[in-house]
């Protein structure tokens, strides 16, 4: 049985792959606004303290640069 990627690749298609690196570029630009937001206004978070909004807000953003990086690599790759 063939995978996912291979079946695309038989077809011919780009469109199905182009998606879901478009796709994972928009959740990495969701994490990134999540972490400014809570990099930005702290005491809108009630549950959290200062110091784990600032820590919170780091990650996410730091795992926006990662997962948009993946999807910039995916989509150099569907484009070669």
């Amino acid at each position: 049985m063939l995978q996912r990627s291979q079946r695309i690749r038989k077809t011919g298609s780009k469109l199905p792959e182009s998606f879901l690196a478009l796709s994972a570029a928009a959740i990495a630009a969701f994490y990134g606004m999540m972490g400014v937001i809570l990099l930005s206004f702290p005491k809108v978070f009630v549950g959290l303290s200062p110091r784990a909004c600032l820590l919170f807000g780091l990650l996410l953003i730091l795992y926006s640069v990662f997962r948009g990086y993946r999807a910039y690599k995916q989509w150099q790759q569907i484009q070669s």
